[in-house]
């Protein structure tokens, strides 16, 4: 008897074992909530990223948990990022300003290889911007201002190591202009800043565009590559002859080292979030540009970014 209870036990724990494995097999990612970091607290980064993750959570089946943890440019969330267990359940928003900060000030990150990319889907135009009860119509008049009136011209950006703060300084390297830089922890207080008279101008992400749509701003110059399509009379600095540019972006990525399979999920979902009415909207409402760049190219681009911005850094003396 005690040998066939014995037998008997053996077989039971073996089929359970087997039951236990097939199930464990069988469970597919995600199984819990997924936090998703911003670098910056409000403004238009934040609001694509929360579009983005509520819709996103309905294809993966379980809640997307949004965190701020603004300063330093972003560097502090990009410092959390690479450093947060690659289980696929913390990931977080990547923009242009963590690139930057990492060649102007000691991180402890190396984004081109402390992570893994998982999707772009948005582009910044950015440019400067002044009150419409501001003189200048355009941004020569601005130089020329700036020029003969030293340390008169105060502008606001969303923080120190942004890519507006180094274009702003390039340019003032470039032009001999010496003019006062005021971050704060969004673009959106820096607009706000503006249009109240605390700074002269914002150099900033296009969230300015619906002040410029109801006139209470002029764009003056743009610092991309080419025109934003919505206001097509505002110049680039390349065209004014000043030879700099600054490319943007906005996507998701998780600290080095997740599991590939994960990276497609979440690309996926994020992907045909991406499709949602919500998402082009808030776009547009935030003067943004949709951008989508897979896994793969978002990877290619980030490298590109490193190797702008590193030496754009160099060449504005603003280098660590």
């Amino acid at each position: 008897m005690y040998q066939k209870l014995k037998k008997y036990c053996s077989f039971s724990a073996i089929a359970l074992s087997v039951l236990c494995a097939g199930a464990h097999a069988e469970t597919k990612y995600p199984e819990r909530p997924i936090t998703i970091t911003v670098g910056y607290a409000g403004g238009a980064s934040d609001s694509l990223v929360r579009v983005l993750a509520d819709s996103a959570a309905k294809t993966l089946g379980q809640p997307t948990i949004v965190e701020n943890q603004p300063g330093a440019g972003s560097s502090i969330q990009a410092t959390r990022l690479v450093r947060a267990t690659p289980d696929g359940y913390t990931i977080g928003s990547v923009l242009v300003g963590a690139v930057i900060n990492q060649y102007m000030r000691e991180t402890e990150y190396d984004l081109a290889n402390d992570l893994t990319p998982i999707i772009m889907f948005a582009n910044l135009p950015y440019g400067v911007v002044a009150p419409a009860d501001k003189p200048w119509k355009t941004f020569k008049e601005l130089v020329d201002f700036a020029k003969a009136n030293p340390n008169s011209i105060r502008y606001g950006t969303a923080g120190i190591g942004s890519t507006q703060h180094l274009t702003m300084e390039l340019l003032g390297k470039k032009l001999g202009i010496d003019w006062i830089h005021v971050p704060y922890k969004s673009g959106q207080e820096a607009i706000m800043a503006a249009i109240r008279g605390d700074v002269d101008i914002a150099a900033q992400s296009a969230e300015w565009a619906p002040f410029v749509r109801d006139g209470r701003m002029r764009a003056l110059a743009m610092f991309s590559a080419e025109r934003y399509a919505e206001f097509p009379d505002v110049p680039t600095l390349m065209e004014l002859g000043y030879d700099i540019s600054a490319p943007g972006m906005i996507g998701f990525a998780g600290p080095k080292g997740m599991k590939p399979e994960d990276v497609k999920v979440l690309h996926d979902a994020f992907h045909k979030a991406m499709q949602d009415p919500k998402f082009a909207n808030t776009v547009k409402a935030n003067g943004w540009q949709v951008d989508y760049k897979n896994t793969a190219d978002f990877a290619k681009y980030i490298k590109q970014m490193d190797e702008h911005y590193s030496t754009a850094v160099k060449t504005a003396g603003l280098a660590k």
